[in-house]
């Protein structure tokens, strides 16, 4: 059965045809027919509709995202031994994809490709998971090499066992298991196994106080051109300098090898393609591709947008504790990238936020960023400027992948560290800059605010929206309460998962009322510059898409599972 047709756009005369004869061959299949199970999104193969219906369906709504990438039985589409058979190399490949983006058992499967129609170093990297296919030892059915290892070294991650504990693990189990097993011996052994998959990150020293790299052209030195500071650490009771051993190192994770994994993956390369070929045109915003941000980089690279392959992602970063406590002013923060190309169910999901790099304390990098960005720069410019050789296992073909950073996420202090904004003072809005309204207020006297408890930033939020509105009723004025529920309706309607461009325009008029009557009642001292900046959230809305799209919630619970792997506090 032709599915080809399933992945064009909806509105090409090819879609139609393709539907109408999707119809028919199933007629032809099932039997005659008048009516039959309709596949599209609201159906869901739960109600019968007539033919003519079905293709009105499928042309207006689209085919169901889980039926369309599985066999269409209902439809009468026979099992075909060639596509059920999935190779056990691909399956390892997807489970070290797995692996590397922290996504969970219940992932998406892979299919099997045709093997004489991959690239060279598609089968290139085929063989090496075949060599590493070999059983544990000779008769054993459960576990091969690569199983045993991946296994072995998920716990040694969430375990947080040292080295040598786990060296001394390997070594029982080799003691355990027949001679002729093929477990490494050590854990340095398997680090150089994952190294053939592309696993794994790069070591970067850096100047203590955060004045550059040693890579490129001071790869070689052994001090700071800068401060004189040496490269590697002081031991502090003899007052020497320990060679070899680096004062600060900067932990990058290359980025271009997980893009090529990313497309690796049938069903990933696949998901992919979704704003290109499930992105609806009703007027609504469900997705930063409906945004002026994506329109406008369409409209300027038309190039780059041709290939709906092309990643469009987004970059936050923000300093966390590593140690979970309130009392340490350790700082290691880490920098993360977003994919936007896949759909919105998937879009901000922990698989598919990548951690690039981390950067070291105790202390905050602060202006010095930039420094520690470079590697990730550089990369994203080269992906940018000529792109790379990436085979589509969708397509099967190889293609020139590029890809563009389309905004940065952060809160509202670490934007002053990211960009170099100002984020206090008298021009402490970077959107209205030196036309920011501000006022020194020499004398403020107020007391110690009520604190809420142990609430997160999250549970504020969901306070304002759904809490407060009622708390108020009986308690204040009719002009108070008035002012803060509809402060607190502008936080409903710009929060929702479909937001209407339209509507935008007048939230922002409506909201400036609204601060006009919360002027009335409320002290000047209260009008910081956090009250300031929702003035421009509708706006930044149009221009970016939904907003739960840009906020750091998903981020900060992706730092607190990076927390969890923090054992040796020495040197987190």
């Amino acid at each position: 059965m032709d599915k080809t047709w399933i992945w064009l756009p909806r509105n090409s005369h090819e879609y139609s045809e393709g539907a109408t004869n999707f119809v028919n061959s199933s007629v032809r299949r099932l039997g005659s027919l008048l009516e039959m199970l309709c596949p599209c999104r609201d159906c869901r193969n739960l109600s019968h509709q007539s033919l003519d219906k079905i293709v009105e369906h499928l042309v207006i709504r689209g085919m169901d995202k889980k039926y369309k990438s599985s066999r269409w039985s209902i439809h009468g589409e026979k099992r075909d031994s060639a596509e059920d058979s999935v190779l056990q190399c691909e399956t390892k490949a997807f489970d070290l994809f797995k692996t590397a983006f922290s996504m969970d058992e219940g992932g998406p499967n892979p299919t099997t490709d045709n093997e004489d129609d991959e690239a060279p170093e598609e089968l290139e990297f085929t063989k090496k998971l075949r060599d590493a296919q070999t059983p544990l030892y000779s008769g054993c059915l459960k576990h091969t090499k690569v199983s045993a290892i991946m296994g072995l070294y998920r716990f040694k991650v969430k375990s947080g066992v040292s080295e040598n504990y786990f060296d001394q693990l390997l070594v029982l189990l080799e003691d355990l298991l027949p001679e002729d097993n093929v477990l490494p011996k050590s854990l340095a052994a398997i680090k150089k196994f994952l190294k053939i998959f592309g696993f794994g990150y790069d070591n970067i020293h850096a100047c203590k106080n955060d004045c550059i790299l040693y890579r490129k052209e001071y790869e070689n030195l052994q001090s700071c051109p800068r401060c004189k500071v040496s490269r590697w650490e002081m031991d502090k009771h003899r007052n020497e300098i320990k060679v070899g051993i680096p004062a600060k190192v900067l932990r990058y994770f290359p980025i271009k090898d997980r893009f090529r994994r990313m497309f690796r993956s049938k069903r990933m390369a696949e998901d992919l393609r979704w704003h290109y070929t499930n992105s609806t045109e009703d007027g609504t915003m469900r997705h930063p591709v409906d945004s002026i941000s994506w329109a406008q980089v369409n409209a300027k690279w038309p190039d780059f947008a041709a290939d709906p392959r092309n990643l469009r992602l987004g970059i936050s970063t923000d300093g966390m504790d590593p140690f979970s406590m309130q009392s340490t002013n350790h700082s290691t923060w880490p920098v993360l990238l977003v994919n936007y190309n896949t759909p919105p169910t998937m879009c901000m999901k922990a698989e598919n936020i990548m951690l690039t790099l981390l950067i070291p304390g105790p202390t905050a990098p602060g202006n010095n960023i930039d420094v520690y960005l470079a590697p990730l720069i550089d990369d994203l410019k080269d992906l940018w400027a000529e792109g790379i050789e990436v085979y589509d296992s969708f397509a099967k073909e190889n293609f020139n992948l590029k890809a563009l950073l389309l905004w940065s996420i952060s809160d509202y202090p670490a934007l002053g560290t990211l960009s170099g904004c100002k984020v206090k003072g008298k021009q402490a809005c970077n959107v209205c800059g030196k036309d920011t309204p501000a006022r020194w207020l020499k004398f403020v006297y107020m007391v110690n605010p009520p604190n809420i408890g142990s609430l997160k930033s999250h549970d504020h939020h969901v306070l304002v929206q759904n809490l407060l509105p009622a708390a108020l009723r009986g308690l204040l004025h009719s002009g108070h309460r008035i002012a803060i529920n509809r402060l607190c309706s502008y936080f409903i309607r710009l929060c929702q998962r479909i937001i209407d461009p339209e509507k935008l325009i007048s939230m922002e008029t409506e909201f400036v009322e609204t601060m006009c009557q919360l002027e009335r009642f409320f002290p000047p001292a209260l009008f910081d510059i956090m009250f300031h900046l929702p003035i421009h959230l509708s706006k930044e809305a149009r221009l970016g898409g939904p907003v739960h799209f840009r906020w750091m919630y998903p981020f900060k619970r992706y730092m607190k599972t990076l927390k969890a792997f923090v054992k040796n506090y020495a040197r987190p």
